[in-house]
């Protein structure tokens, strides 16, 4: 205690918060659209899915770091131009989103919020925030549920026409992690799904530490993490860690309601940070052994926006949102036009008689006459020809369709040409 008459000390400043933009290598899933640009460069209404991230986290009040495998650096550069409050810093030798986010930890002052390079989120980061500060957490992610499948298609009856097929899951098994909950939303268990076998073994003394708890397998992370600024100094210490939702989520997660000897060895996290305490959070909480804490932001599936740009068909549903819902708000989209839900270049050419909905079109691109797109997005200087339909299409830059074509949930990639008259469905065009 400070002796009659001297000042108390004054508070520990509340660091400033500050946001990466993790751009990394696509995991071909989305080639050969990603062949020689990265996910963030696929446009949503014609606009940059990067610049819709960096909106968003410009909006939220964020200064901006856009971390990038070395090779990517000229192509995002064109993107980002020189815009106020944003910084493209390019990293060597690249081998995870850990990895980079290790490269700028001497950049970063305080708490960080990272953003995957293929996530998009509405306003839903000053709740992320205020949850992460509220409980003094270690790492607080943000947690989609997702939607209830579809019943299965009745049988066919007896003579009559075809069954139909079964719905497509709406997540690549790459996707799926499996999370142990608690009832406050802490997270007391991660793992992706893929790297785990059955059955999920959990520790008694976890369990009693977590109280209730639910595995659950509906929450797909949307690699939108708050991280205290104490766990740069992990990464720092632990070179292994090379993805955040790999490695670096569940090292952090495994090693709550450790003794502090334990976590104060370097093999496991380095000395606790001097400026964190409970101001803010419930002291009951702060057990003698609750040193490092997990929590989660759960949003349900029709609630605040968050979704991750992994498959073709989430690609072009985030393009339907935006265009649908005018996300982020704060955006400029030109040349929309409201009654179709699309937006149509001023720089290009519809000719007569060709109706475009729910759908994008680029810079410099020209719809022949009598042609129909229904949910497609063409890319700059790109041609579809005469008397074309197309639904759920995907027409890459400087590809062409000829005339008279008929395709539905197809890509056409970069520069390659469509036969006319061709009928396709669910192909690649390369």
């Amino acid at each position: 205690r400070a002796a009659a008459g001297t000042p108390a000390p004054p508070a520990p400043a509340r660091r400033e918060m500050q946001a990466v933009v993790s751009v990394g290598r696509d995991d071909g899933r989305l080639s050969p659209l990603t062949d020689e640009a990265p996910s963030s460069a696929l446009p949503l209404g014609n606009v940059p899915l990067l610049l819709h991230q960096v909106a968003t986290l410009l909006q939220a009040g964020l200064e901006v770091l856009i971390v990038c495998p070395a090779e990517m650096e000229a192509h995002l550069l064109l993107l980002i131009a020189e815009q106020p409050g944003v910084e493209l810093v390019p990293v060597e030798g690249y081998l995870g989103d850990a990895h980079a986010l290790r490269a700028v930890a001497h950049r970063i002052r305080g708490d960080v919020l990272v953003l995957g390079g293929d996530a998009l989120v509405g306003d839903v980061i000053p709740a992320l925030a205020s949850l992460h500060r509220r409980n003094a957490c270690d790492v607080t992610m943000l947690l989609r549920t997702e939607p209830p499948p579809e019943p299965p298609a009745p049988a066919a009856k007896s003579g009559g026409g075809k069954a139909k097929k079964p719905a497509a899951p709406s997540r690549h098994e790459w996707d799926v992690d499996i999370v142990g909950i608690s009832e406050d939303w802490r997270v007391v268990y991660k793992r992706p799904r893929a790297e785990v076998d059955d059955p999920v073994r959990l520790s008694k003394a976890l369990l009693r530490r977590s109280g209730t708890m639910a595995v659950r397998t509906d929450l797909t992370d949307v690699q939108v993490y708050v991280f205290r600024h104490g766990v740069l100094a992990l990464l720092e210490e632990n070179h292994r860690l090379l993805s955040i939702r790999a490695d670096l989520v569940p090292f952090l997660v495994d090693r709550q309601f450790q003794p502090l000897h334990v976590l104060q060895d370097p093999e496991h996290v380095p000395t606790l940070d001097p400026l964190r305490s409970p101001a803010g959070a419930d002291a009951a909480l702060f057990g003698t052994e609750d040193h490092l804490r997990c929590y989660a932001l759960v949003v349900p599936h029709d609630g605040p926006y968050c979704r991750r740009m992994t498959t073709l068909s989430a690609y072009l549903a985030m393009d339907r949102d935006v265009l649908r819902l005018g996300l982020p708000s704060w955006v400029p989209l030109e040349g929309v036009q409201r009654r179709d839900q699309s937006v149509v270049s001023p720089a290009c050419e519809v000719l007569p008689k060709a109706s475009v909905r729910s759908s994008s079109v680029g810079d410099r691109c020209t719809i022949g006459g009598g042609s129909k797109l229904n949910g497609c997005i063409v890319m700059t200087d790109a041609t579809v020809g005469q008397n074309c339909e197309l639904i759920n299409v995907i027409v890459a830059s400087g590809a062409t369709v000829g005339d008279g074509c008929k395709l539905t949930d197809c890509q056409v990639a970069p520069g390659a040409s469509v036969d006319p008259s061709t009928r396709a469905k669910g192909d690649v065009f390369a």
